[in-house]
């Protein structure tokens, strides 16, 4: 099946399958149509603006999981951020990226309200911070909480 363009996606605005053209940073992709999608649930150290701990790692991280591939996206309770940017949970070969990176410690949970993704999320960020995945051995977050959420 081809991906589906910008123009063909679904009804509610999910897009479906798209391809990755680019990766952005940790927490941010672009799409065939050039759509910018902004990854629900996680919020990644900055890589491109302001340098932060981990950043350039998460941002690797999200290249080596779905750069040029075919992924799928699902729409949450919100359509847009203030930047333009579509909010959506991807999955890439039936592994839920948002999750990936916050269980290998790339990524916080940046918590929604009303989301039935939450009590995953926070599994997922309270299993890396106990285990001392990524960030949460390198960068002393668990203590500190200096990243923006």
């Amino acid at each position: 099946m081809a991906p589906a363009s910008h123009s063909e996606g679904d009804a509610d605005g999910s897009l479906g399958l798209v391809k990755v053209v680019r990766v952005v940073d940790g927490d941010t992709i672009q799409v065939e149509g050039g759509e910018k999608i902004r990854y629900l649930g996680v919020n990644t150290p900055e890589s491109t603006t302001k340098k932060e701990c981990f950043g350039k790692e998460a941002a690797a991280k999200n290249r080596e999981m779905v750069e040029g591939k075919t992924v799928r996206l699902e729409k949450g309770r919100r359509d847009r951020d203030k930047y333009g940017r579509l909010l959506r949970f991807v999955y890439v070969d039936g592994v839920f990226v948002n999750t990936e990176l916050i269980r290998g410690g790339y990524a916080f949970a940046y918590m929604l309200e009303g989301s039935d993704r939450t009590p995953e999320f926070e599994r997922a960020e309270r299993e890396a911070k106990d285990a001392g995945r990524g960030m949460w051995k390198s960068c002393g977050y668990a203590k500190a909480g200096k990243l923006k959420r």
